[in-house]
């Protein structure tokens, strides 16, 4: 199924509503801001060595109501920012490991052969026309969980935007974001499989998703999304796109089943849940052509594909302080 869900969730038009308060699948309107903060201000009351020593409760209740009315400002739920796209079946696993991996969307060929039994899974993710022949990015994970708990990838509410990125500009010589949007279908695509439009009854109209990121695995509840996006991420998202101390404010999310490919924005908060020791998950993610920066160390190279000589190529960790040509970095500050 390509129909797009509306607002309120991911499947609200399926299961009757995902509102914050009502199924969970929207971000929450109103809730309360990490205890930790809460916390904080009332530790600094009672310590004679802090700025905060006998501030009247009624002042401390007041700075924690800013902080709440901060949090909420830099979250946006009246939209579509996450929607199920399509009911996908996963392939036999072979241990396949490749993240970022360059390719031509549209152009099978362009895909190593190891890895073209993931082509109907590409084939059922409905890209926006202007995307055709131009660079995506696949991701492909395919492995056991070995811990009791522990999540197959990345855990933590997170953005694939990492907000500010710090690096060293080097003489000589990714930031995994594509920005994502939901808006009205302005043309006719070419086929049923790789065509951007999708037509959704409640609207009367056609829509499509405009860049963005498509994701999914073959194990039910191991992928949260929410309906939301964060607003100036520069301002809110930590490092690598760590929102997690958003989670009270969101609401519960929902869970991907297994086999749904989900579509969300850059700005998008999801997560990967943990799941019993011994779990065997496949893990599918296309980030479509709109990506400013890629990690050397952490991405795969593909010899059918190269990258677009547009894209800020970043060497060493993303983990410590990684490095760009001084070229390179200029190039990014004028994009």
């Amino acid at each position: 199924s390509n129909n797009a869900r509306p607002p309120d969730g991911p499947r609200a038009h399926e299961e009757g509503g995902a509102g914050g308060g009502g199924g969970g699948g929207g971000a929450g309107t109103e809730g309360p801001v990490p205890s930790t903060i809460f916390q904080t201000l009332m530790d600094g009351q009672r310590d004679p060595g802090s700025t905060l020593w006998n501030f009247p409760v009624w002042l401390l209740h007041e700075i924690y109501m800013m902080v709440e009315r901060w949090y909420m400002a830099h979250l946006e739920t009246k939209g579509v920012y996450a929607s199920v796209v399509a009911q996908v079946d996963f392939p036999e696993p072979t241990g396949i490991n490749i993240n970022m991996m360059p390719f031509k969307i549209g152009d099978p060929d362009t895909i190593p052969e190891q890895y073209r039994q993931y082509v109907p899974l590409i084939a059922c993710c409905p890209f926006q026309h202007d995307d055709f022949r131009k660079v995506g990015f696949l991701t492909i994970t395919e492995s056991t969980v070995e811990a009791e708990g522990e999540s197959h990838r990345r855990g933590g509410v997170h953005t694939e935007t990492p907000g500010k990125v710090l690096v060293d500009v080097v003489p000589d010589g990714a930031t995994d974001t594509s920005a994502g949007e939901f808006r009205l279908q302005r043309y006719t695509p070419l086929t049923i499989a790789w065509g951007a439009g999708v037509f959704e009854p409640t609207f009367k109209a056609c829509y499509e998703y405009c860049g963005g990121i498509f994701l999914g695995s073959n194990v039910a509840d191991s992928t949260r999304i929410w309906n939301c996006k964060v607003r100036k991420p520069d301002e809110v998202v930590g490092p690598l796109g760590d929102i997690d101390r958003l989670r009270p404010i969101l609401g519960e999310g929902e869970a991907l089943r297994a086999g749904e490919i989900a579509w969300i924005t850059d700005c998008t908060p999801h997560e990967s849940l943990p799941l019993p020791a011994g779990t065997r998950r496949q893990f599918f993610r296309v980030v479509t052509s709109k990506v400013s920066a890629w990690y050397a160390d952490h991405s795969t190279e593909n010899p059918l594909c190269a990258l677009p000589e547009s894209i800020m190529v970043i060497r060493g960790s993303k983990f410590g302080r990684p490095s760009v040509s001084a070229k390179q970095f200029d190039a990014l500050g004028s994009a």
